[in-house]
């Protein structure tokens, strides 16, 4: 299913992006409908997701350059079957100079994964390069397990802080299977000779609005502290759900914003960052920690936040939480009019404990991003965000799409 606003003459620039409802995905379509960086950068703007979900929801703002493809499953028939549903579905496919890709498909283990998530890829860029002699430029949105992190016990690169571009390639085994180095020598092989090249954005802890996303930590703890406030009252202690060392682990966080922003401006300037440049990104250069962190976010929903030894140790994990207080969520999300199924389904919780015990027990370590060469690059137009700002968005907008109170 294709939604157009409007029809459009031919255009000049034409942005199509995989993963269009996912945290990164959303934020690209959502910048570039408000005109970043400005309103003549892009003439179309095609978002493309495998899951049908209602225009509503998205919370884009309207815009003639939008058509969203909905229900395209990348992995279903042949690359001509492919190609051919692709051509039908958006309108002016031949006019494709710039794709994001953002899509991600999680596997039961790392090679299933891999293997998954390297043909989704090559089957896009296959459609594309196909479909459109206009490609000029893949931006590829990525993340820190490029690192190692994954390999929380054997983490290679600890000892080597901030987290530069030059350490992304290391010895096996951390990069033995995994998906990332698969896909950006696929990239490499397929633009070689090609009047197109390509690049990507690293970022760590992407905070953000994802409309059905079940792995996002901004949503899950939205949900928890609305819940964690409906029992306890207003201005009740809510300890830190995770362990002492977790509390002080630096990192950079990531608005979805700054990602996307950042992501359209370097796809503006292969000079800069094509031939496979990558690069981190964050919200600040300074990193920051759950200590720094954890105060404000409760302060959204009128609670007040301490460490995990402010009280009798760690808070409740979220994912328990939510197992033993179903019931109330439920009620809350009947008598606030909520749009209901996320995090407690009607199957139960929906990886609340899985996502919890990542963030808050897993990743108990300093892995912080030096984001010099991002800074450089965005030169004068160089945007940050602290905390408040981003993790506040974020809520914003999911109370917007009606998920919490």
């Amino acid at each position: 299913m294709t939604f157009v606003e409007n029809v459009q003459p031919a255009c000049r620039s034409h942005a199509l992006i995989f993963g269009a409802s996912g945290i990164t995905g959303w934020a690209v379509v959502n910048a570039l409908l408000n005109d970043y960086p400005e309103p003549a950068a892009f003439d179309r703007v095609t978002a493309l997701s495998n899951r049908p979900i209602q225009h509503q929801v998205l919370q884009w703002p309207s815009s003639p350059k939008l058509q969203h493809v909905q229900g395209l499953n990348l992995l279903q028939g042949t690359q001509e079957e492919l190609n051919a549903r692709i051509s039908a579905s958006v309108p002016d496919v031949e006019s494709i100079t710039t794709v994001f890709f953002c899509a991600y498909l999680e596997g039961p283990d790392m090679e299933a994964e891999t293997t998954t998530n390297t043909e989704l890829l090559k089957r896009a860029i296959s459609a594309v390069e196909a479909l459109s002699p206009k490609l000029r430029f893949v931006m590829m949105t990525m993340g820190v397990k490029i690192y190692g992190l994954q390999r929380v016990s054997s983490f290679a690169q600890e000892s080597e802080l901030p987290l530069r571009e030059t350490q992304v390639c290391f010895p096996a085994p951390f990069d033995d299977g995994f998906f990332y180095f698969h896909q950006l020598d696929l990239l490499k092989r397929l633009s070689a000779g090609k009047l197109w090249t390509y690049g990507g954005v690293i970022p760590d802890g992407v905070v953000g609005y994802a409309p059905h996303s079940f792995r996002s930590m901004a949503k899950l703890l939205a949900v928890y502290l609305s819940l964690y406030c409906e029992i306890h009252g207003t201005g009740a202690t809510v300890a830190f759900p995770g362990t002492a060392t977790a509390w002080g682990a630096q990192n950079s966080e990531c608005s979805q914003d700054i990602v996307a922003r950042f992501a359209i401006y370097a796809s503006l300037h292969p000079e800069e960052s094509g031939n496979g440049r990558l690069f981190n990104t964050a919200d600040t250069v300074r990193p920051t920690t759950w200590a720094e962190r954890w105060p404000i976010l409760c302060e959204y929903f009128g609670l007040h936040g301490v460490g995990p030894n402010g009280g009798d140790g760690p808070g409740p994990d979220p994912g328990q939480f939510f197992v033993e207080n179903r019931a109330a969520w439920v009620e809350v999300e009947k008598r606030q009019g909520l749009s209901g199924g996320h995090f407690v389904t009607d199957e139960g919780p929906a990886s609340g404990e899985f996502v919890s015990q990542v963030i808050f027990s897993m990743l108990d370590f300093d892995r912080q991003l030096d984001v010099s060469e991002m800074h450089r690059v965005w030169g004068s137009v160089t945007e940050e965000m602290d905390i408040r700002s981003s993790w506040y968005l974020a809520f914003d907008r999911m109370r917007a799409a009606n998920i919490i109170p």
